[in-house]
């Protein structure tokens, strides 16, 4: 009885080297958008074809619209809450309450935007982002603000 090395099994004992290696294998998987994902039993219908974890598909980020969305909002909070909390409020408050409009202003522009992307069927993700972010920054800013100024600003200003 010779010994296989590569199989580490005896041939004499009725096992084959290649029949050996034939039942280690996995069986065959099927292919196509709607095969097996998982060979541990669970059965998935496969990818959904307009998601973004299709393979083969790969959607590019806007640099752009990302250092937009992460600094516009925190610009727009920044100038709102120091309006709101220092001496703007108090020697020209129809200026400083012109700010909380303006940032208004611009959480609806955005908004506007993110309906007109929608409308024409692309895609909105970044404009309702910005306008929410927008909206958030800005009812902040304008609470903090005022409540900065009402409870520590305004006795030194008077």
């Amino acid at each position: 009885q010779a010994i296989s090395a590569q199989a580490g099994v005896a041939e004499g004992a009725g096992v084959s080297n290649v029949a050996w290696r034939a039942s280690c294998r996995a069986p065959p998987r099927a292919s196509g958008p709607r095969a097996p994902m998982s060979p541990y039993g669970a059965v998935s219908d496969g990818p959904v074809a307009n998601s973004i974890f299709a393979p083969g598909k790969r959607r590019r980020l806007n640099l752009v619209a990302i250092c937009a969305n992460i600094f516009l909002p925190w610009f727009v909070f920044s100038g709102i809450y120091a309006g709101m909390s220092f001496s703007l409020h108090y020697q020209h408050p129809s200026l400083a309450w012109g700010l909380v409009v303006l940032g208004f202003l611009a959480a609806g522009v955005a908004a506007s935007f993110a309906v007109r992307a929608r409308q024409r069927g692309r895609d909105e993700m970044w404009f309702t982002f910005s306008a929410i972010a927008l909206l958030i920054a800005t009812i902040a800013a304008t609470i903090f603000g005022d409540m900065n100024f009402s409870f520590n600003m305004q006795k030194f200003y008077d």
